[in-house]
Formats: structure tokens, sequence, C-alpha cells
């Protein structure tokens, strides 16, 4: 019995491999600019399935939205992210509240940037923001 358990659940792990969605973003800042502040992403499809994004978009710590990019182009409102690809964007982030100002050294735990599939699916960083 505990080797036919050890197989179902082997044969599971093995058979959820091809359908795999792991996303590594990651995120820095370009300064200061008059509309605000410029931060770059760069999210990388480390997984098996490809993303179909929909939006990113930057919040604070309260959830406030700060910045968002969205790839609706008229034709489709999402963009594919096959595996291993990497997609780049700028996104410029208003600072309305001065959380950039206050946190400026370090803002790991405090602004976070969220990735968003068509099918609702989040992937969330905010940890990784370069310190100093």
């Amino acid at each position: 019995i505990l080797i036919s358990i050890f197989t179902i659940a082997l044969s599971w792990k093995i058979g959820k491999m091809p359908y795999l969605k792991k996303v590594s973003i990651c995120f820095w800042f370009n300064g200061e600019r008059e509309a605000g502040y410029c931060a770059k992403i760069a999210v990388v499809n480390i997984g098996k399935a490809p993303l179909y994004i929909k939006e990113i978009y930057i919040t604070d710590k309260k959830n406030r939205h700060l910045g968002y990019k969205n790839f609706f182009d008229g034709k489709k409102d999402f963009k594919i992210l096959k595996s291993n690809e990497e997609l780049y964007e700028d996104i410029y982030v208003s600072d309305k509240k001065k959380d950039f100002k206050k946190y400026d050294l370090d803002f790991n735990g405090r602004i976070k940037v969220i990735v968003e599939e068509v099918n609702g699916k989040k992937y969330c960083a905010s940890k990784g923001w370069p310190v100093g």
C-alpha cells in the first residue's frame, strides 16, 4: 500500500511537469524623472508552459497602485512569454504619497511588483530591490 501511494504521488508530480509555470522577476530603479520614478522590470519565464501576461503593476505595502503597464494593443490584451523568454519593461511610477522619498535606500517588503496573467493568476515580488 505504501509503495502504491508513493507511485501515485510520483506519477502526479511527473504529469504536472510539462504544464509548470514559474516566473522570475527582477527590478531596479533608473532614478527620478519629471513624471515620477522609472522602474525597470525584467520578467523571465523559467517554467515549461507559456505565460499570457495581461499587465504588470507596482503597488506599495498598502496595495495602492503606483504604476502599471498593460499589454492591450487593439488586437489582443496580453503578451505571450514563451519558455525561457525574457520581457523588459519601463514603468513610470507616481510618488504622490512620497513612498520613494521615504524608503529610497531600502524598498524590500515595501514596494511590490505584480505580474498578472489573463486567467487572474498573480506573481508577486517584493524582495530583491537593490539596497543602497
